[in-house]
């Protein structure tokens, strides 16, 4: 399903002047580009659980950059500065509120948390009864 949410963000970027059949290419491609953005976040060893980056990031960055192709009142310039700023901004923002976090409750829960899994440790229950 992350492959149908990730074409629906790429072509999120400009619902309005692609033709159907552009759209589903645009969607589609947003789709392959999340498939491989998460194939290429485990081979660096990053832990995305729900696939938010690829999905959200790479698809979105995607659909930004190719909104010049079916509209002329936008260029390419335009669409990269945007993303180079929005990337910027969500970057400076998560770094900071995470670094506060990390230095006054911590981001990690315990190793004996973790081993247990945290809906037992945290709410008393297992939620999944499928473990490793």
């Amino acid at each position: 399903l992350n492959g149908a949410l990730a074409g629906l963000v790429a072509i999120t970027a400009e619902p309005l002047t692609p033709s159907p059949m552009f759209a589903m290419f645009i969607g589609a491609v947003g789709a392959i580009i999340m498939y491989f953005g998460t194939k290429m976040l485990e081979s660096f060893g990053l832990d995305d659980v729900v696939g938010a980056i690829p999905v959200h990031m790479f698809a979105g960055i995607f659909g930004t950059l190719v909104v010049p192709l079916s509209n002329s009142e936008t260029s390419f310039g335009t669409q990269f500065v945007g993303v180079i700023s929005v990337v910027t901004f969500s970057f400076v923002l998560s770094y900071t509120v995470f670094s506060i976090l990390k230095s006054t409750i911590g981001l990690r829960i315990s190793a004996a948390a973790e081993k247990l899994g945290t809906d037992k440790a945290e709410v008393g229950v297992v939620a999944y009864s499928i473990r490793d």
